[in-house]
C-alpha cells in the first residue's frame, strides 16, 4: 500500500513539474474529466502542486452540461481520459 502512495506521489510530482515545464502554473483553470480511478487523485495533486485551479467535470455527464460548465470557466486545459 505505501508503494501504490509513494507511486501516485512521484506521478503527481511529474504532471507538476511537467505543467511548469510548459508554462502551465500559477493560476490556471484545469479541467478534469476522469473517472475515478487511481488517475484521479493523481490528477488533482499534480494541478495542486502546480499552483493551479481544478475545474471539476463529470465524465458520465451530458456534452451540453459540460459545455456549459467550460463555458462558465476560463479554462485553459482539459485532462481526460480516452473514454
Amino acid at each position: 500500500r505505501s508503494t501504490v502512495r509513494h507511486r501516485a506521489l512521484l506521478a503527481a510530482t511529474s504532471l507538476a513539474a511537467w505543467l511548469r515545464s510548459e508554462n502551465i502554473a500559477d493560476g490556471w483553470n484545469i479541467a478534469v474529466c476522469l473517472n475515478p480511478t487511481v488517475w484521479l487523485p493523481v490528477a488533482l495533486l499534480g494541478i495542486l502542486r502546480a499552483g493551479d485551479t481544478i475545474v471539476p467535470l463529470d465524465p458520465t455527464a451530458e456534452l451540453e452540461w459540460l459545455t456549459q460548465r467550460l463555458d462558465g470557466y476560463d479554462v485553459e486545459l482539459i485532462i481526460c481520459d480516452s473514454e
